[in-house]
């Protein structure tokens, strides 16, 4: 199972995937069509990752999961609260409706018990992923907790994802609810490598470059801007795929390293942020021009590099430090 404290190259590969689609989806949609996939991507990984923490031996116990909570609340909070103050700072000046709705909702917003109501730019409009997987951390503790101890963890899950995706099509808005299924895939993909309940097709040579097509097709080559059927059918899939890539990669790791992607995996949570940040106030444009995508990239790739290194990762490893984990020596 997943080392919490240690990267695995391929995880990072996925989350470059994921922010790539994002930024391009936002930037260049004719580029990607369909590139917010690149949240379900994000959510999925989320779901594997605190999934295979918690199910580690000793990991649910009272003692560890507050300091799991804690810990996953300062490796999203600070970089979160920094994008809020920084543009209730800056656009005191630039842009007098936008800083009304980031004052207005400040509270709210930093305490994951509300978003901002009305489109006001993408930087307010990519904030509700943080709250989604906020409630994410602070419920599916106590949710693996008891299915845990009910011995009852697949029927669970799979009751879990039932109803979140029953609650789409029901109309039921709550986002906590609409993207429960995608985090609790990944979850599921988690326990599933735990218990070796692995379906045969996951050993297949073909099966991580298939999942990880099926990704990219969907992001570069389908529409996925309004909340219907085919949308929610269209984000499924793409959980599903990540969640067999993911699979796939344990049972045949790559043999070869990929610095730069890593890289781009690493500092993806902040590049979420920043390339947002770019389109509302240098670049002003939801599409991009082809001119200023290189210099839009480059911008969005150092200034994540300087957020990563001197807002997320001091952070997080201070958290690391003084919320280590108490699990059995074997």
């Amino acid at each position: 199972m997943t080392d919490p404290d240690r990267r695995i190259e391929y995880l990072d590969w996925l989350r470059a995937l994921a922010v790539s689609l994002v930024v391009f989806g936002h930037s260049a949609r004719n580029l990607a069509p369909g590139g917010a996939i690149g949240v379900s991507v994000f959510f999925v990984l989320s779901g594997y990752l605190i999934a295979s923490i918690l199910l580690r031996d000793g990991m649910l116990r009272p003692l560890n999961i507050g300091k799991f909570i804690l810990r996953r609340i300062a490796r999203i909070w600070p970089m979160y609260a920094a994008v809020i103050f920084f543009m209730i700072v800056v656009t005191r000046w630039t842009n007098p409706a936008m800083n009304e709705a980031f004052t207005r909702n400040a509270l709210d917003l930093l305490t994951f018990q509300g978003l901002i109501g009305e489109w006001v730019g993408l930087t307010a409009g990519v904030l509700w992923t943080l709250y989604v997987e906020f409630w994410f951390y602070v419920s599916f503790p106590i949710f693996l907790f008891a299915a845990v101890h009910l011995r009852a963890v697949w029927p669970l899950l799979c009751i879990g994802i039932a109803a979140s995706i029953y609650a789409k099509f029901a109309g039921y808005g709550q986002l906590e609810y609409l993207y429960y299924d995608h985090l609790l895939i990944g979850a599921a993909a988690a326990y599933a490598q735990k218990t070796q309940s692995l379906p045969s097709f996951i050993k297949h040579p073909g099966t991580t470059k298939i999942a990880v097509l099926t990704i990219l097709a969907l992001g570069l080559l389908l529409p996925f801007w309004h909340r219907n059927f085919i949308w929610w059918m269209q984000s499924l899939l793409v959980c599903c795929a990540t969640a067999v890539a993911i699979l796939a990669f344990d049972k045949r790791p790559p043999k070869v390293s990929l610095p730069a992607l890593s890289y781009i995996g690493r500092i993806s949570y902040s590049a979420y942020f920043i390339h947002a940040i770019l389109l509302d106030l240098v670049f002003k444009s939801d599409d991009g021009r082809p001119g200023q995508i290189p210099l839009f990239l480059l911008l969005t790739v150092v200034l994540s590099s300087a957020t990563y290194r001197f807002i997320e990762e001091p952070i997080n490893r201070l958290a690391k430090r003084i919320l280590p984990f108490r699990v059995p020596t074997p």
